[in-house]
């Protein structure tokens, strides 16, 4: 059995590796030199990082968001036919800026465009870039905001404009999606080469 899962495993990987390159797409985002692609192989996270002025600004998103925009969409609305719309993606933005803070905006990624869900402000950049669980609940014990939607529409367009200056615009709520499909895709390949490596021997 060892031996015929290790030479399926194998035969899956190769197929992979015919079939998935480095798409064109990533290329051309690079080639803007806009945003830095900050992807480890074996994580499942992705930061894109930029600077704007006097901010560094990053993004944060991962793999785990393909499962919860297709869960999402699993379910249609009654009376609509089913389509393949990309999957909605979320992210987390962190605008840092010195010793003023950090902003965090919590945000979904869907048909080209950024849909913000929340908005804080921690006074410690420390805090607020902490992936670790002392960090998430420290975060937690936070306030975190107001509720989004229930904000003034002005000041809601004008937080969705914020982003955009930034470069959060309709090229780049697309890419993300693509991207992180990518990714998962990457890993994939990975996994299968470690398994059947581990299987084999």
């Amino acid at each position: 059995v060892d031996k015929d899962l290790a030479h399926k495993l194998k035969e899956e990987y190769n197929y992979e590796i015919e079939n998935h390159q480095v798409p064109d797409f990533v290329k051309e985002f690079q080639n803007k030199g806009i945003w830095k692609i900050h992807d480890e192989q074996g994580s499942k996270e992705v930061v894109f990082k930029r600077t704007f002025g006097n901010e560094n600004i990053s993004v944060y998103v991962s793999t785990d968001a393909l499962v919860d925009g297709e869960y999402e969409n699993e379910f249609p609305e009654e009376g609509k036919e089913e389509e393949d719309p990309a999957t909605p993606i979320a992210l987390t933005v962190l605008v840092e800026k010195g010793s003023q803070g950090t902003l965090e905006v919590a945000c979904t990624a869907d048909a080209e465009t950024f849909f913000i869900d929340a908005v804080n402000h921690f006074t410690s950049n420390e805090v607020a870039h902490d992936l670790s669980g002392e960090g998430d609940w420290k975060r937690r014990g936070l306030y975190g905001g107001p509720v989004f939607n229930d904000l003034d529409p002005g000041l809601v367009e004008l937080f969705h404009k914020y982003l955009e200056e930034r470069g959060f615009d309709s090229a780049f709520a697309n890419f993300v999606p693509l991207y992180i499909e990518h990714k998962e895709q990457t890993e994939y390949q990975n996994w299968l080469k470690k398994t059947s490596e581990f299987v084999a021997k």
